[in-house]
Order: C-alpha cells, then structure tokens, then sequence
C-alpha cells in the first residue's frame, strides 16, 4: 500500500502545476504588425501582459504601446 501512495502523490502534483511556455503576442498599429515572444510564462500572465490589463504601456522595438490599446492577441 505505501508503495502505490508516494507515486500516487506525486502524480497528483504534477496535474495541478501550471505549464510554463513561450507565448508570442502579435500587436498590429497603422497597419505594422510587431511581434514579441515572452519565454517561461503562465498563459493567463502572458495574455494579460499582451492585452495590457494592468501592466501599463509596453515598449517593444522602440515603440510604445499605450495600456489602453486593445490590437494585441496572443498566440
């Protein structure tokens, strides 16, 4: 019985951990579509950085991204 709970156990850990993955958020301005990848991150904090939601604006490339834009998606 002991033998079936530890594997039991930590099987059970690993269903409940968040993968972490590379996410790319594609934004498109004035017809320019910039793309950056955020590497190690959770899905639902990569598409709230992505989106803008509460992070403030986000500078890529040199050019800034006002918080209020909403042409970004994540892929």
């Amino acid at each position: 019985m002991k033998k079936l709970i530890l594997p039991a156990l930590f099987l059970g850990a690993i269903a409940f951990t968040s993968c972490k993955k590379d996410y790319t958020c594609s934004c498109t301005e004035s017809g320019i579509t910039i793309e950056y990848t955020m590497t190690e991150s959770k899905k639902a904090a990569a598409a709230a950085i992505c989106t803008g939601e509460g992070v403030g604006p986000i500078t890529v490339a040199g050019q800034t991204q006002p918080q209020t834009t909403n042409n970004c998606t994540l892929k």
